[in-house]
């Protein structure tokens, strides 16, 4: 995926109050503000209570889901090859995400 297209998803769900939080290689290109290598897709941590709402959200920007193994991971594909993966979490009382079957280390 493109900066843009990362852009256009982000905006897009929080254009809709839905929080979302990049992970992996473009969130490590978000720290050091530069794109430091070429991205298949884009990762994005979600609130699995919210995860329903961000699949319709995201199917307005053409996305559908290839490969649903909920509640550990959702992704998303559209047809010109756009890739998101959703890991969705859920928030402790401490403000840590969890996310399920996720090993504790």
């Amino acid at each position: 995926m493109q900066p843009d297209e990362v852009l256009t998803v982000v905006r897009e769900l929080q254009a809709r109050n839905l929080q979302v939080w990049i992970d992996g290689g473009w969130g490590v290109d978000a720290l050091f503000g530069e794109v430091t290598r070429r991205h298949d897709d884009v990762d994005l941590v979600v609130e699995l209570k919210e995860l329903p709402e961000v699949v319709g959200c995201l199917s307005c920007l053409d996305f559908s889901v290839s490969e649903d193994r909920s509640p550990v991971r959702v992704v998303l594909r559209s047809p010109d090859g756009r890739q998101v993966d959703l890991h969705p979490v859920t928030f402790a009382e401490d403000g840590m995400g969890w996310q399920i079957r996720a090993s504790p280390d």
